[in-house]
């Protein structure tokens, strides 16, 4: 399971951090570290990151909302703050805590500081899956108030979902401030401080509030390590919400990136469609160029019946006939040397046809008339090659006629 870095930034004009793994099975992995950012980079890379932010940059608040779905929450909460800050809405980022009966906790701060808190951990490295108040990591129990005092600031935490920080000087004036217009009072106030601050006690602290019982608390560790007693993963805090949180992240990058990817996709489509467009054609010409090859074995083979590939049935009628060409009475090829120059030196004559079978060549030829196809077979003959008229007929201008040459004399 990924653990989780627990960074508590001391002060938002410093780089000045403190960290702390959170614990396993309730036992600390770590003790706290101090450093800056650029400390911090390398270990928080393989591991989630909890920012903890000084609360003194929020403002508190319960609110009234007449919706109890979140997403219509956070659209309505800018119209009900609005009379309720000082700051425009717009510059304003609300997150809401808890929420129950259209009671909503809200924690404010104004979207400069979220920004800056943002990009300064990003360019460290750094992105945040968390950033909680440190309010609400300080110890809570019903009835008892909390109050953590630093060197610069006093955090209070009044209730679960609702507190308050001030500076160190004015921290008895927030208190009994807060106390008057609190519909119940605590029974009790936990002050935890470092050994730089004084113990109070309730006569010198709160000398109008006598029945609030006040202990005082050392803390000598960073507080980073009380905040890690009181975090888990699940906690309601995340101020990640709306436009900030990372589903939200994800959005506008995919919207920035949007035109680009309808861009590539149409692209896209475009070449498949040629490339489909191409292969169409391709395959059409493929298809003629087999008729065709079809078409020429067929007139020069037409005793084959079936054509199942056409190279390799040629090759084999090639073999076949360079096989009869070594019998240089019977062969194709000395028939037809011995019988080609009477045909050519022949006057208007046309070779129709010339097929071979069993050492003899059959020629379908159309000629004058019946002298000179006589004529033709004598020359042939005087070659020293059988020939015979196989058939002649005749119309009014030529006359048709059929010889075969088989063998010598």
């Amino acid at each position: 399971m990924q653990k989780t870095v627990l960074v508590h930034l001391h002060d938002l004009a410093l780089n000045s951090v403190s960290w702390i793994f959170t614990k396993e099975e309730g036992v600390a992995v770590t003790e706290a570290q101090v450093g800056n950012l650029h400390d911090l980079s390398t270990i928080c890379a393989s591991h989630k990151v909890a920012l903890i932010i000084p609360s003194t940059l929020l403002t508190f608040t319960q609110v009234q909302l007449p919706v109890t779905d979140r997403e219509r929450m956070l659209r309505a909460l800018p119209y009900a703050m609005e009379d309720r800050i000082i700051d425009d809405i717009d510059n304003m980022h609300f997150s809401i805590n808890a929420w129950k009966n259209n009671q909503a906790n809200i924690s404010t701060i104004s979207h400069q500081h979220m920004d800056l808190l943002i990009e300064r951990f990003n360019k460290a490295g750094i992105n945040p899956d968390y950033i909680i108040p440190d309010l609400f990591l300080m110890p809570f129990n019903d009835g008892v108030w909390t109050v953590l005092i630093s060197n610069k600031y006093a955090l209070v935490r009044t209730g679960q979902f609702s507190g308050f920080s001030t500076d160190n000087y004015n921290l008895q004036q927030g208190l009994i401030l807060n106390l008057s217009q609190a519909s119940s009072l605590p029974t009790s106030i936990n002050i935890i401080h470092n050994n730089d601050v004084d113990d109070f006690s309730s006569n010198k602290l709160l000398p109008d509030f006598p029945d609030i019982s006040i202990s005082n608390t050392t803390y000598k560790n960073e507080y980073v390590t009380l905040f890690q007693d009181n975090y888990s993963d699940n906690l309601p805090f995340n101020l990640l919400q709306g436009i900030y949180s990372k589903h939200e992240q994800i959005a506008n990058i995919w919207r920035s990136w949007r035109p680009v990817a309808v861009f590539s996709g149409i692209m896209f489509i475009l070449y498949a469609l040629s490339l489909s467009i191409n292969i169409y054609k391709l395959n059409d010409r493929i298809t003629a160029v087999d008729n065709q090859i079809n078409k020429i074995f067929k007139n020069t083979l037409p005793d084959v019946r079936k054509i199942i590939n056409p190279k390799a049935q040629l090759q084999q009628r090639l073999a076949e006939l360079n096989k009869d060409s070594g019998n240089t009475k019977t062969g194709f090829l000395p028939l037809l040397a011995k019988s080609a120059s009477s045909i050519t030196n022949t006057k208007n004559i046309k070779l129709n046809n010339i097929t071979y079978k069993d050492g003899q060549i059959d020629m379908e030829l159309v000629i004058d008339d019946f002298q000179s196809l006589d004529a033709l077979k004598s020359k042939i003959e005087s070659h020293g090659v059988v020939t015979e008229i196989l058939s002649a007929s005749a119309d009014d201008k030529t006359v048709f006629g059929r010889i075969r040459l088989s063998g010598e004399k």
